[in-house]
């Protein structure tokens, strides 16, 4: 089930950057132009478009473009949960194993996806679970969380390391599992290897998610 979970968030997460790509933030000095190109880092990941515009663009239409875009990033939260309780790498109503690697990266996805599920999308400093929630995001993402409030769902700065950290998580399951069954006279690289090879884990899956500080929101 690992595989396959790894397998599913690999191609929503392309599908994702690819429909951010046709919807990208937009700064307010776009205002007048007819048409817009998929910023750099969704050009860098292969997702590269140009939008032809029937008319020219408004503040309003900025606005509204902004609005899509994060409707577009909490839903990729709320499918990334999805998965991971549909391929039992979090089966409903458990947590993740926060002592693994990413298992933090792995619970903050499924506590921003309570609230953006339930239409929670503004940060409630009064609401205990919006508390929590923000308190974990601020230990992860610590630069970030100084420079804005609430869930942030920017998708380079917080969206791709959270996926990476899941990913990371998954893989760990995998070799804790490998550990848990290692022949007699296996040494422990011996299991990690034989992990990595069976689901031919992705190399990001390795790197450390608070790697990663870009703008592309």
């Amino acid at each position: 089930m690992d595989r396959v979970a790894i397998d599913a968030i690999e191609a929503a997460w392309k599908t994702f950057v690819k429909a951010r790509a046709l919807c990208p933030y937009i700064g307010d000095n776009a205002v007048g132009r007819m048409g817009y190109q998929s910023a750099g880092w969704y050009r860098a990941r292969g997702a590269v478009y140009f939008v032809d515009l029937a008319k020219p663009l408004t503040r309003g239409d900025i606005l509204e473009l902004r609005e899509i875009a994060d409707s577009i990033n909490r839903s990729f939260i709320i499918q990334l949960a999805a998965i991971l309780e549909e391929r039992d790498v979090i089966p409903y109503g458990t947590n993740p194993d926060t002592s693994l690697a990413g298992g933090e990266y792995t619970h903050l996805v499924k506590l921003l996806r309570h609230r953006f599920a339930h239409g929670e999308w503004e940060y409630d400093d009064n609401n205990p679970k919006h508390r929590t929630t923000r308190a974990l995001f601020e230990k992860l993402f610590p630069r970030i969380a100084s420079r804005v409030t609430g869930f942030d769902t920017s998708i380079d700065t917080v969206l791709e390391p959270l996926k990476d950290g899941v990913l990371l998580y998954i893989s760990g399951r995998v070799e804790k599992a490998q550990f848990d069954v290692t022949p007699s006279g296996a040494s422990g690289l011996d299991a990690r290897v034989a992990a990595d090879n069976a689901l031919e884990i992705p190399r990001f899956a390795r790197n450390d998610p608070n790697d990663y500080f870009h703008e592309t929101r």
